[in-house]
């Protein structure tokens, strides 16, 4: 079970609708996200993209997000980023559809979602959840870097295993020409890595270190 905040409040900045959050405050948990009509089972997907990562990595300890790791937001309309309250500290406000915080490790994802299907959005960030896990392992074993954000290309590579992970799950992205170029740059980066083997993750990873 993960859980959920319903009707966060939802402030104006710069034009943007921000979804308030507070990890500490939250309305219950919950095994699915999305509509009725469309509704998805959390455990199903985590283990859907958990595979995608066992095939490539066997033997690695992989954990599943916890029950504090996992936050869903049912907000009362879309949302173009989330202002994040902690103890002690100035919010922070993060403007993406869906994300991982950068400071907790936490995954959060509205409903609705800006651009995405529920099933596109929780499979893409469980992506960056289990890639993180394994540069993390790498960052502890190596000298010379303290966090996975030291890693040159990191913020490059995990999304790309989010897209990889999204596509794997939910289909490929038809739309590719309505985002971002970096993204499309980024997907072009994944066919690439397809086209060149089986071991799509593996690949990601290889040509990080490789930075």
């Amino acid at each position: 079970m993960w859980r959920y905040i319903n009707n966060p409040r939802i402030v104006i900045s710069n034009n943007q609708h921000i979804a308030e959050c507070d990890f500490n405050i939250y309305t219950g948990t919950t095994n699915t996200y999305g509509p009725s009509s469309a509704i998805i089972n959390i455990p199903n997907v985590v283990s859907d993209v958990r595979r995608l990562y066992d095939n490539h990595f066997p033997s690695f300890p992989f954990p599943d997000p916890n029950e504090d790791e996992i936050y869903i937001l049912n907000v009362s309309q879309i949302v173009d980023g989330f202002r994040i309250t902690r103890t002690g500290r100035t919010p922070d406000t993060y403007i993406y559809p869906a994300m991982i915080d950068p400071v907790e490790d936490k995954i959060i994802l509205p409903h609705p979602v800006k651009r995405m299907t529920p099933l596109q959005a929780l499979s893409h960030e469980l992506g960056h959840w289990f890639y993180d896990r394994i540069i993390d392992d790498i960052v502890n074993e190596s000298a010379g870097w303290y966090c996975r954000d030291d890693v040159t290309g990191f913020d490059r590579y995990t999304e790309i295993a989010a897209l990889y992970c999204q596509e794997e799950i939910s289909g490929l992205i038809q739309n590719r020409q309505s985002y971002h170029i970096t993204v499309q740059r980024m997907l072009e980066e994944l066919d690439f890595f397809r086209g060149t083997s089986d071991d799509v993750i593996s690949l990601i990873i290889q040509k990080l270190l490789q930075r």
